[in-house]
């Protein structure tokens, strides 16, 4: 992610797993590693677009 400006944000704004950890934890406390543990036990919904 750059510093640029960033566009508005909504929850069907599609992020990348790193972008979103940077974003919503901001300090630290989860990672990409924490989030795709998280979609494999059915708390997350992860989209697929490519790859």
């Amino acid at each position: 992610m750059s510093n640029r400006a960033q566009p508005e944000i909504t929850p069907d704004t599609p992020l990348r797993l790193a972008d979103a950890v940077k974003i919503a934890f901001p300090l630290g406390g989860m990672t990409v590693a924490g989030l795709r543990r998280e979609r494999d036990r059915n708390r997350l919904v992860i989209e697929k677009i490519a790859g």
